[in-house]
């Protein structure tokens, strides 16, 4: 880093003040926002765009055979369990192509993501956003924790539900007459539910646990998960509420928006603010937590971006 990181946290984290810092990061740095945005925010509807005709064109072929299904009922060997759950999602060749479009979906966001921390991090005298953003090797730091750490956290997901596959295959097969699942099998959905519910709530806990690695990233310093959960020892509840009383309102705005405008495009710019003021709350976080200051150029009469915590 900038200088040698603590063992642990040098401050507990405020969570009113911190709530704070990371919306005016975003109200601050308003006027950067188009700029740091524009790129990510066109490959978003690219990339979503191709998801969309990737799943239509997979459900598309499936119907006539999830249709069968309905029909016929399920097999004794568990076969028609299985064909209708597979028409859930796509397969083959569909199939590779939509987990390939899903991780380029990061891409977008790391764009915006090295951007916005750096401005937070930096300021714009040094860190100023613009419109079309280089690839660097930050960019490929950033992208490759990123896709491990929610790869690591979504594997236990899909171990919870393949112990559910018989009832999902149920509710598949039903789709078109929710009515006629069986109370047993509607019990069922609803614990898988819960539990996943639960572990939501865990994985988030862990990923803020493990946020301070993409400021980080984003400033260039060698930093790890273990640092990011060192530094974060006694924080991972302050900072879950914090990121929950942020994101709130955003759900309400969005739902809103939906409601009101039933645009994708609203909603992805909606979207993409929310993501500037959690950007925000990671890079505050890890400034004050770790006492993180930037390196000041022979040439800089002052640090930029002091702690908001500072008096």
């Amino acid at each position: 880093m900038s200088h040698l990181p603590p063992q642990q946290a040098l401050h507990g984290l405020p969570i009113g003040d911190t709530f704070a810092a990371a919306y005016s990061s975003l109200f601050e740095n308003i006027k950067e926002l188009p700029k740091a945005a524009a790129l990510p925010y066109l490959l978003s509807i690219a990339l979503s765009l191709a998801l969309a005709m990737t799943w239509q064109n997979e459900i598309g072929q499936n119907e006539i055979g999830q249709t069968e299904i309905v029909q016929s009922g399920s097999g004794q060997d568990g076969s028609g369990q299985g064909e209708a759950v597979g028409n859930l999602m796509p397969s083959g060749g569909s199939l590779i192509i939509y987990i390939v479009l899903q991780l380029l979906g990061f891409i977008p966001y790391v764009l915006f993501a090295v951007a916005w921390h750096r401005l937070v991090l930096f300021g714009p005298q040094r860190a100023k956003p613009s419109f079309f953003t280089p690839w660097l090797p930050r960019h490929t730091r950033m992208l490759t924790r990123l896709i491990l750490l929610n790869v690591a956290l979504a594997l236990p997901v899909g171990i919870i539900i393949s112990f559910y596959l018989p009832e999902l295959a149920v509710v598949a097969a039903h789709m078109h007459d929710p009515t006629a699942i069986d109370e047993e099998t509607a019990a069922s959905i609803a614990t898988l539910l819960l539990i996943i519910l639960v572990y939501s709530l865990f994985a988030l806990y862990v990923s803020l646990r493990l946020s301070f690695i993409f400021p980080a990233i984003a400033a260039d310093e060698t930093y790890g998960f273990a640092d990011s959960w060192r530094h974060t020892n006694g924080q991972g509840l302050r900072l879950m509420v914090t990121f929950i009383a942020i994101s709130v309102p955003f759900m309400v705005l969005i739902a809103i928006v939906d409601n009101v405008f039933g645009n994708f495009l609203v909603d992805l710019a909606v979207n993409y603010v929310l993501i500037a003021v959690w950007t925000g709350l990671f890079s505050t976080a890890f400034r004050h937590c770790t006492g993180w200051v930037p390196d000041v150029p022979a040439s800089a009469p002052a640090p930029v971006s002091p702690s908001p915590f500072d008096e």
